[in-house]
Formats: C-alpha cells, sequence, structure tokens
C-alpha cells in the first residue's frame, strides 16, 4: 500500500502503541491496526482483518479492558467499533446516530463523542452521549445552541 494513502492515528494502551491507518481524502485504503510494543520497538500484532468496518475515522479509545473505534461501516453507516485490546478482533459494532468523528472520552460506562463538523454546516457541532451498557444514545447536546442558552 502506497504511503501517500493514508496517514497515522495513534493511541496508547498497556505499554503499547495502537497505529490505525486512516484514509487521506478521496482514498480508499483497506482500514489497518498496528500493534507497537514500545519497550521492544517492534511492531507485535497487524490486523487488516476489520469486519464490518469499511474505514477507521480517528484513533482508538479505551476504558477498563475494552477499546473503541469509531467507524465508518461496511453498510454505509457511522458506527463504534468495540475491539478485543489483545487480538484486535471486532467484538461488536455499534450504531449511532450522528456523524461520529471523535470520541471525547468515557465516563461510567457513558461514552461521549463529537459529530463531524465539516458534515454539520449551519446546525453545529453536537455532542453525543451513548450508553455502553444499553447500546444506544442517550442525550444529544447542540454545541451552538447550548452555548447560546447559556450566555
Amino acid at each position: 500500500m502506497p504511503k501517500e494513502d493514508y496517514f497515522w492515528k495513534i493511541s496508547y494502551n498497556s505499554d503499547s502503541l495502537y497505529i490505525c491507518h486512516l484514509n487521506l481524502p478521496k482514498k480508499s485504503a483497506a482500514p489497518i491496526i498496528e500493534v507497537m510494543d514500545i519497550a521492544k520497538k517492534t511492531v507485535c500484532r497487524t490486523t487488516n482483518e476489520l469486519p464490518g468496518i469499511k474505514e477507521i475515522l480517528d484513533r482508538v479509545t479505551f476504558d477498563k479492558n475494552r477499546a473503541f473505534l469509531p467507524c465508518f461501516t461496511a453498510d454505509d453507516n457511522y458506527g463504534i467499533a468495540m475491539l478485543d485490546t489483545y487480538s484486535i478482533k471486532v467484538i461488536k459494532i455499534l450504531h449511532v446516530t450522528g456523524a461520529i468523528y471523535r470520541i471525547i472520552g468515557i465516563k461510567d460506562d457513558i461514552l461521549i463523542y463529537i459529530d463531524n463538523p465539516a458534515r454539520t454546516g449551519d446546525k453545529g457541532m453536537s455532542l453525543y452521549f451513548y450508553d455502553l451498557r444499553e447500546e444506544k444514545e442517550v442525550k444529544t447536546i447542540n454545541i451552538a445552541q447550548f452555548l447560546e442558552a447559556n450566555q
């Protein structure tokens, strides 16, 4: 795969770097995740077998023994892939209502993400609150409207 088709987003967990290959605009390289052992300075695991994922959208976010990856799914929807942290295998893909752009964080099984600012247009970006236990979004806050209402 030519290097000009993608760039990297890197996450850290348990003495390993998780390197996600993200496509450059108008490129469609297969999604790849590599895991580098920091102590050995070598790539110890690589996978391009990510069933259900058409494109990786941002870096991996970790919570406890779980890994979450914003993605564009094989059925042309946005989603959050839940991964096994060791094998990098897709456990399941959680469907979302927003055009997920980046995971902000996870607190008490509530994953918070923002939508893509390039796709929101005049309506502005929103925060989405996703309950990982119930596997559904429980709240959405339009950031611009929230700020205007609280001035």
